[in-house]
């Protein structure tokens, strides 16, 4: 648990990020999760794991579950791999790629401001 800053964070080759808390993370570049690397959000609550970006991509790719939460209102996302994703992404664009899945989780505070209260797909 914490809160971290990075300029790019990248995860691959069978990386494993657990979380067991109330995490959030700062990124200013890129965000990339692929090749077999896993984040364990052990609490199975989205709220528990935050990334917030303030530009440049995020590739999120990975064959298991992750619960979070991503705002990055200037990044363009790529959600892709077979894996369900339960949480929010907020972001400049999303592109969701083969079987992957995503599930709003209603759970989350929606007075935070930050996050839409519905999924919503803004053309």
């Amino acid at each position: 648990p914490g809160t971290y800053y990075f300029h790019d964070f990248k995860m691959v080759g069978g990386s494993i990020l657990n979380i067991s808390g109330k995490t959030t993370i700062y990124v200013t570049g890129n965000f990339d999760r692929e090749g077999g690397a896993i984040i364990n959000n052990n609490t199975g609550v989205a709220a528990n794991f935050v990334v917030n970006m303030t530009g440049g991509t995020a590739h999120i790719s990975s064959s298991n579950v992750c619960y979070g939460v991503f705002y990055a209102p200037n990044t363009d996302i790529t959600y892709s791999g077979t894996a369900d994703y339960f949480g929010a992404m907020v972001g400049k664009t999303l592109k969701i790629v083969g079987d992957a899945i995503g599930h709003y989780d209603e759970s989350l505070d929606v007075n935070m401001g930050s996050y839409a209260y519905r999924v919503m797909l803004v053309d």
